[in-house]
């Protein structure tokens, strides 16, 4: 947040959904986007000592005050900042299982130098092991994986699929059956489309509630959220049809800091 104003408004939207506000600190921060998923801190775990650390890769050079985020997030928490702004890398295209393993898209590597230095730079923020999928072609334009996948334990994950635009239908079938070659259990999940892609993987686990995209589209609503809650999740639906104008939707304005 960047003003009082935009506190108190926060303050009062905590208090009436009856959040415990002695667990609430508020640090305000300029920055110049709202995708926070992209610019902000990446919280690892040394496992050494098991203090946290920062993880900082680069962002866009036209926008100073976002790439700064997590540099100052370290200094304020105190914790070491590993610097990896060489990997032009955005944070809603780095999905990691908390064990080494590191999906990405070959977006990745339209940014960078080579795929050596995208994986050297991920070594560097704990990857044993990094894996690239087909990005979702245009009007998706980020070409972010959690545009259509979504991590939901060790064994199990979510992929995308589309029946109305057979370039989105082909893309999603084919990393789909790549996350089933490696051993996961995969499950589909319909999406809306139209002028943009809208995902349903582009969700936030929060506890055991789990945020998720919504479209006014019944149907699709409905299946989406039913598949989350049978997997044990309380899921909640927000409406994110304003947001996903600009190829984004809940994942991709936050950022979780891990306990």
């Amino acid at each position: 947040m960047t003003s009082s104003a935009s506190q108190a408004e926060l303050e009062y939207e905590l208090a009436e959904a009856d959040t415990p506000m002695a667990k609430a600190k508020f640090s305000k921060k300029k920055f110049q986007t709202v995708w926070m998923r992209d610019y902000g801190p990446i919280t690892l775990e040394r496992k050494a000592d098991g203090k946290r650390v920062v993880g900082d890769m680069g962002y866009f050079n036209d926008r100073p005050r976002d790439d700064f985020v997590p540099a100052q997030y370290a200094t304020e928490r105190g914790w070491e900042r590993r610097d990896v702004e060489a990997l032009s890398l955005e944070g809603g295209n780095y999905m990691s299982d908390g064990e080494g393993r590191v999906f990405t898209t070959s977006k990745a590597l339209e940014a960078n130098p080579s795929q050596a230095h995208v994986e050297d730079k991920l070594r560097d923020l704990g990857a044993r092991e990094v894996l690239f999928f087909e990005r979702m072609p245009e009007p998706e334009g980020t070409g972010h994986i959690d545009m259509f996948a979504k991590l939901m334990d060790e064994d199990t994950v979510l992929v995308g699929s589309c029946t109305d635009e057979p370039k989105f239908a082909a893309v999603l079938d084919r990393n789909a059956e790549r996350f089933a070659a490696l051993g996961y259990e995969v499950i589909r999940l319909p999406m809306s489309s139209g002028k943009k892609l809208m995902t349903y993987t582009n969700s936030l686990m929060v506890g055991r509630t789990i945020l998720v995209p919504i479209y006014n589209d019944a149907a699709r609503d409905a299946a989406a959220l039913k598949t989350y809650r049978d997997l044990g999740w309380t899921a909640v639906g927000i409406d994110a049809r304003t947001v996903i104008k600009a190829n984004g939707a809940i994942h991709c304005i936050s950022m979780q800091i891990p306990r």
